[in-house]
């Protein structure tokens, strides 16, 4: 009995991980309420996130504050280019959809394979924006670099990011989940996807005084 109370013990570390995330995730619903702060708001979770992969992420309120704080104006940027992008592609889409041509089809394709092109670098961007310092141009062309470059992992990204959208929307609908959704419904995903954007990253760091630039 005595092991389970032990502060450095696998269960409590485990149940103090757990509490962790739900912070995080009650953290990103509340900077996400705007909207126009989404793109800051998943920064700084992921930023957090990163750092939990190797237990370097110290008290959660606190970096996740200050990761919002540092990054929110290229962030805010980047979620506002793609938000804009990802609206006229859905505009498109509605409009082939209901466009009787036999180009309907091949317009089809292009808009599909830009949003999957749009989703890739997703992905990436938003963790880029936690890890690296770069300029918005730079984090657009590396996002794309990675996502091609490391194709498989980006499937496996992209597997889990599905899971995470059929997820959330089962437990938005179902309204008794909804107490996990608010507590795990994005920090839970990213937290797992951190490991993978973790092994991606490696060999792309540089160290310097006090940054990572790549």
């Amino acid at each position: 009995m005595g092991n389970f109370f032990d502060p450095d013990g696998s269960i409590m570390r485990a149940l103090s991980r757990i509490a962790d995330v739900a912070i995080l995730n009650i953290l990103w619903l509340i900077c996400c309420l705007p909207v126009v702060t989404a793109g800051a708001a998943t920064t700084a979770l992921v930023s957090v996130t990163l750092k939990m992969t190797d237990d370097n992420e110290g008290y959660i309120f606190r970096s996740y504050i200050k990761a919002f704080k540092r990054n929110f104006k290229q962030s805010t940027l980047v979620w506002l280019i793609l938000l804009a992008v990802m609206i006229v592609l859905g505009a498109d889409y509605y409009i082939m959809c209901q466009w009787d041509s036999r180009l309907r089809y091949g317009m089809l394709t292009v808009v599909i394979l830009a949003a999957l092109i749009i989703l890739f670098v997703g992905l990436y961007i938003f963790p880029l924006i936690a890890k690296f310092e770069n300029t918005i141009g730079e984090y657009f062309k590396n996002a794309l670099f990675m996502s091609i470059r490391h194709l498989p992992y980006t499937a496996l990204l992209a597997l889990i990011f599905g899971i995470q959208v059929y997820a959330d929307f089962y437990m938005l609908v179902n309204t008794q989940y909804l107490p996990i959704l608010i507590l795990f419904g994005e920090s839970a995903f990213v937290y797992v996807m951190s490991y993978i954007y973790e092994r991606i990253f490696k060999g792309y760091i540089t160290q310097t005084e006090n940054e990572e630039t790549i």
